[in-house]
């Protein structure tokens, strides 16, 4: 198991950074890492990046004038997906070749994933639009469940989606508190009542059987594939679930919210354990491949690594500035990366507490 505890829980790894390259203030707004643990890939508030895992530039990717808001790795590693705000999405080499070209409606991009398989993918808009096309950039559907409705605010907008394991259905949530099921081209399948206010978070389970989803209301629901509603979980009335990281073997869950506090739960919703984190919010939250650990990291900008069952094996010795906006664990389990808000840095951490390297985004 990587980052493992040396000593008692007073006594934990540092996470030390052996150097930051401060370059400008920009925030990193997301990271990915390659399946085969060997690049990753960064969003900043100007450009997307890829890096091999040693800190060397790849490639820079030029979208246009309105940056990248989000991106996706395909799961065999041989391209990547980008959506911006201008409503495009596009497909590259992990060296910054364009493959295709996607297009919407010129509508900002919110969601971007890649079926199991690498075919194909599938993107949302601020209009509550979802569209699937091939990996080559041909059209597979266009769907909104919004049609000829009138939309009075931001309800539309679709937070978040996920693809299913088997790649025969996908998942969405969007700032009205609904998930839906569709198939992917369009037929809808099911449509949830989820959560007072938006859906934050949407996960599939690696079985394909059940999804969890989670919003503002401090509620996880259980879902099984078909839309019906499994159990209710109350992680923490009223307080935002940010995370919901389903392990593996989908026998647990893992959430994290506002409160600061890292719980597992079992899939029928038994508590097994709590790991009181930062008294500050949670702001980022990973699980290891293997299920055996995850990491979190704060609004103070402080890196931790626990085991599953709460106990606690590293803390970062250094912070990112103004706090930790996204992170991810490597397929290996061997390291991760982290983003800071602010200070346009992204650190590696390998798995005796030591980063590999820190460097910055631009």
């Amino acid at each position: 198991m990587p980052l493992r505890k040396k000593g008692t829980p007073e006594r934990l790894i540092p996470l030390r950074p052996l150097s930051t390259l401060k370059v400008c203030d920009r925030e990193v707004l997301a990271v990915a890492i390659g399946p085969d643990s060997s690049w990753l890939a960064t969003i900043d508030d100007a450009v997307v990046r890829t890096w091999l895992a040693d800190g060397r530039l790849l490639a820079d990717l030029v979208t246009t004038c309105l940056p990248a808001a989000c991106i996706a790795i395909a799961p065999d590693g041989t391209w990547l997906a980008t959506g911006d705000l201008a409503g495009t999405a596009r497909a590259w080499t992990p060296n910054g070749a364009l493959l295709a070209t996607f297009t919407g409606d010129k509508e900002a991009v919110t969601c971007i994933a890649i079926a199991p398989d690498s075919s194909w993918l599938a993107a949302t808009d601020l209009a509550g639009t979802t569209r699937t096309w091939t990996a080559c950039g041909t059209p597979r559907a266009t769907f909104t469940p919004h049609e000829n409705v009138p939309d009075t605010g931001y309800e539309h907008v679709v937070t978040c989606l996920a693809i299913a394991p088997d790649a025969s259905w996908l998942a969405t949530g969007d700032m009205a508190g609904t998930a839906r099921i569709w198939t992917p081209d369009g037929t809808l399948r099911a449509t949830m009542a989820a959560h007072e206010g938006q859906v934050r978070t949407l996960s599939i389970a690696p079985d394909g059987t059940w999804l969890a989803t989670s919003g503002p209301d401090g509620v996880v629901r259980i879902w099984a594939a078909d839309g019906t509603l499994l159990t209710v979980i109350t992680v923490h009335a009223g307080e935002v679930v940010g995370a919901v990281l389903i392990a593996p073997d989908a026998t647990f869950f893992v959430t994290g919210g506002a409160d600061g506090r890292v719980r597992t739960w079992s899939r029928e919703g038994d508590l097994l354990a709590t790991i009181n984190g930062p008294e500050g919010e949670l702001s980022v939250m990973g699980l290891a491949p293997s299920g055996s650990w995850l990491a979190t990291g704060d609004d103070e900008g402080i890196v931790r690594t626990w085991a599953a069952d709460g106990t606690p094996l590293a803390k970062s010795s250094g912070k990112h500035k103004k706090g930790v906006n996204c992170l991810a664990i490597a397929s290996d389990g061997t390291w991760l990366a982290t983003g800071g808000v602010h200070d346009g840095t992204v650190r590696i951490w390998a798995d005796d507490g030591a980063p590999e390297f820190s460097r910055a985004t631009d």
